[in-house]
C-alpha cells in the first residue's frame, strides 16, 4: 500500500546492504522515497494521530521516519568509507493549483528567485538541491555546479572502475573531476 511503501522500502535496504556487506561484495542501491509526491498520505500507524488533518499526521510519522532513515545510515556508516551516498531530488517544488491531489496537503512550496514550479521546463522545476558524500574523497563543500541527475551513470561507472558502455548514447557527463576536486564548478 501506497501509505507504507517507504517503511517497506527502508526495511529492505538496510536488509540488502547488510547482506551485502556480509558478504563482502560491492553494491548499488537506488532507494527513491515516495512520501513527497502524490497523494501524500501518512502511514496508516500515523492516521490520525496529530490532530491537524493529513499534513500533520504525515510530518509527524515522517520524524518518526527519520529513525528508520537513521537505520540505513548507521548501515552504511560502517561502509562509510567505500560508499557513496547520493541524497537528490529530481524536479523542483509544486505549483499553484497542483495541491488539489492531497487532500488538505498544503504542497506548494517555492522555488524561490526561479521561475516556474514542478511540470516546468524552467529553472524553478529542474534546479534542485543535491548531498554527494564519500568520506576522504569527495571534501566537504558547497556548489553551484550544474549537475544532473542523468551524470550518475557516467560519473559512478567512472569512480568504481567500470566502464560506460559505447555502443549506444548514454546521457550525462561523467563529473568525477568536479565531485573530487580536480575541476573548478562554472559559474552558475
Amino acid at each position: 500500500m501506497r501509505r507504507e511503501i517507504d517503511w517497506e522500502l527502508v526495511d529492505r535496504g538496510v536488509d540488502f546492504m547488510q547482506r551485502q556487506k556480509a558478504a563482502g561484495k560491492p553494491f548499488f542501491l537506488y532507494l527513491p522515497i515516495s512520501r513527497t509526491h502524490f497523494p501524500n498520505l501518512p502511514s496508516k500507524r500515523f492516521e490520525g494521530k496529530s490532530r491537524i488533518g493529513q499534513f500533520g499526521d504525515l510530518a509527524d510519522g515522517g520524524r518518526r521516519h527519520r529513525r528508520a532513515r537513521c537505520s540505513m545510515r548507521s548501515t552504511s556508516s560502517a561502509l562509510a568509507q567505500d560508499t557513496i551516498v547520493v541524497f537528490a531530488s529530481d524536479n523542483g517544488p509544486d505549483g499553484p493549483g497542483v495541491h488539489a491531489f492531497g487532500g488538505d496537503m498544503p504542497d506548494i512550496a517555492s522555488s524561490g528567485p526561479f521561475r516556474g514550479a514542478l511540470g516546468d521546463v524552467s529553472e524553478g522545476s529542474i534546479r534542485t538541491a543535491a548531498i554527494i558524500r564519500w568520506p576522504d574523497r569527495i571534501r566537504p563543500r558547497s556548489s553551484y555546479a550544474m549537475f544532473s541527475i542523468m551524470d550518475f551513470f557516467p560519473t559512478f561507472a567512472r569512480l568504481a572502475g567500470g566502464k560506460v558502455p559505447d555502443d549506444r548514447p548514454i546521457d550525462g557527463v561523467d563529473q568525477s573531476d568536479l565531485l573530487l576536486g580536480r575541476q573548478r564548478p562554472r559559474a552558475a
